[in-house]
């Protein structure tokens, strides 16, 4: 599953903060990569005062491979909520008919852009070496807690703290543990 990190977007606060959402706005957004363009989108956005027809316009072309390409023109919703001190924070609605859904962020997948869900990405620190990264930031602060252990066991039974040692390391010795952990980094 690819990750958000990748993918072109559309956020909602840079077009706030680049003043897009005062009444009537037609601007260009470009992306950059290593300094080489690598894309633009002309983007119009009514939110003004007229009930509730809020929308952003996006006008882009785009291709797949070696194919010709395609001018895409279609619009993306808007909604707005009310802040609890005054003022309005808005939304977009996912463009695709069953999601629907409100988001902040519009990810490009295919020819359109789309929500998360829909566009089937993943945040970073979901991704399955990033929690096999945890496991090893685990082991290392239950070593660091050893350390700090100065009774093991009292009258023949294990003190608390050692007991919450024996979780920290999942229930294995520090050793089958730190191996555990090597085997999935495919360190061996």
């Amino acid at each position: 599953m690819d990750t958000t990190d990748a993918a072109r977007r559309i956020e909602m606060t840079f077009l706030r903060k680049s003043g897009y959402l005062c009444g009537w706005a037609w601007k260009t957004i470009r992306w950059n990569c290593r300094g080489e363009p690598t894309g633009q989108i002309t983007v119009k956005i009514a939110t003004g005062s007229d009930g509730d027809n809020y929308y952003m316009e996006l006008d882009y072309k785009t291709r797949s491979g070696d194919e010709e390409w395609r001018p895409m023109d279609y619009r993306v919703r808007l909604e707005s909520t009310p802040c609890r001190y005054g003022g309005k924070r808005w939304w977009f609605r996912c463009p695709v008919v069953r999601c629907n859904r409100r988001n902040s962020i519009l990810y490009q997948s295919g020819d359109y852009f789309v929500c998360r869900k829909c566009a089937r990405l993943s945040y970073a620190s979901q991704e399955y070496r990033s929690r096999r990264i945890g496991l090893l930031g685990r082991i290392m602060d239950a070593e660091k807690f050893e350390m700090t252990l100065k009774r093991w066991y009292y009258r023949g039974k294990p003190t608390r703290k050692h007991r919450k040692l024996l979780r920290m390391y999942g229930g294995k010795s520090p050793m089958e543990a730190v191996n555990a952990v090597a085997a999935a980094l495919g360190m061996f």
